[in-house]
């Protein structure tokens, strides 16, 4: 389970449901079950102390340890004193203390004391050994942007462009099938008759991602498509200040003709000759649209890889922080076994290739089930292990 940090007497306050909001300077995508840290520094302020009540003095004394826990059901957004002050009732903060521009509300359901017990603390969230964490369990826990962190693993997502090789993917042991034209570009799109097809032979036994182009190009079927994941590229974008906002735009169109489908948030590794976004950028944009996908790709295929753009540690840090915010995360980039076994740390969610698991190595020839199912295996002998508090860079096409 992840915890959160609170000085005394917020961490009592929290728990014991006086107040249901945590103001914090920045946002966050996680949606869990969280356990309730209280910091060994308490908040010496007089007007803090004086709303707790006589039977929680003690309560409120608990410091450097874990209090209680809580359902992560949302997070506000204040952007003025007047809607931070609306909500005082739910954070108990002063109006005054309003310091934008922007302050953040996390929002707590289901509060629950727990018996203390002692645990250091971190910056934002981190991570908990917590073998009794099933007793804690809510009407969260199934909420679809939660992850199993105990025993979980990286899967290895594979791009594929027909249904002989979706077909070669799964014998290999592909945990993702992503639908790609590689003649066309990094996220080239296939048509809509190859993806229907497609779709319709994996028949649910695997979830089913697709790749619909740049997003200054993006034009979305028509006809509704049951995918899981869909992703479009930001090349050109740099220049394109209102990017945003037809970011966002796709991803409505996207709920329409694929109800239930996670729009994915693409950085590239080499976003200068891609005129794109930063990958750091991003990073925040997905925290402030509530993005819970991204990819880290590159978007030229000539040969370089992911690690000759972006340094493993640069890498590791991005992966650390979405997985911290509770994003969910692939990495892309003509990645082989090298470079996968270099980035093992980073534990994303998924690993993603084409040409690695193509004949010749070549990512226009045909999928080979046999390199599939080496890479598959080596996947998945990368344990995903708690994240490690620390420093704050996205699902891949190869």
């Amino acid at each position: 389970m992840h915890a959160l940090s609170l000085k005394q007497p917020w961490a009592a306050l929290l728990v014991h449901g006086l107040k249901t909001i945590e103001v914090r300077r920045w946002p966050t995508a996680r949606r869990e079950r969280i356990l309730i840290h209280a910091a060994r520094v308490p908040d010496e302020r007089p007007e803090a102390w004086n709303l707790v009540p006589s039977h929680l003095h003690e309560a409120a004394q608990l410091r450097g340890g874990i209090v209680g826990a809580g359902d992560l059901i949302g997070c506000k957004r204040y952007a003025n004193r007047e809607t931070f002050a609306a909500d005082q009732a739910a954070h108990l903060n002063k109006p005054s203390w309003f310091d934008g521009p922007v302050l953040y509300g996390f929002t707590f359901a289901n509060l629950t004391v727990l018996p203390f017990r002692p645990c250091p603390g971190w910056m934002r969230f981190f991570p908990v050994d917590e073998p009794n964490a099933e007793s804690f369990g809510s009407r969260q826990d199934k909420h679809p942007g939660n992850k199993e962190v105990q025993g979980r693993r990286s899967g290895l997502l594979v791009s594929v462009r027909s249904v002989a090789e979706a077909e070669a993917a799964l014998a290999g042991g592909a945990a993702l099938i992503d639908i790609k034209e590689p003649r066309r570009g990094s996220l080239g799109p296939a048509s809509y008759k190859t993806i229907r097809a497609i779709i319709d032979q994996v028949a649910g036994r695997r979830p089913v991602s697709a790749a619909l182009g740049e997003l200054l190009e993006t034009n979305l079927p028509l006809a509704r498509i049951p995918l899981a994941y869909a992703k479009w590229g930001l090349a050109g974008c740099a220049q394109c200040p209102d990017w945003p906002a037809r970011w966002h735009a796709a991803a409505e169109r996207l709920r329409q003709v694929a109800p239930g489908c996670r729009p994915v948030l693409v950085a590239y590794a080499d976003w200068g000759r891609a005129q794109a976004p930063q990958p750091e950028t991003l990073f925040t944009f997905a925290l402030l649209s509530h993005c819970d996908t991204l990819l880290l790709d590159t978007w030229r295929k000539d040969g370089t890889t992911l690690l000759d753009w972006l340094s493993a540690a640069a890498v590791i840090r991005l992966c650390r922080d979405c997985r911290q915010a509770g994003i969910r995360v692939a990495l892309a980039g003509s990645l082989g076994r090298s470079q996968i076994l270099e980035l093992r740390a980073a534990e994303p969610d998924w690993f993603a290739v084409r040409g690695a698991v193509c004949h010749g190595g070549r990512r226009d020839a045909a999928i080979d089930p046999e390199a599939v199912r080496r890479l598959a295996d080596l996947v998945a002998g990368l344990p995903i292990t708690a994240a490690s508090p620390g420093s704050s860079p996205p699902p891949p096409t190869g």
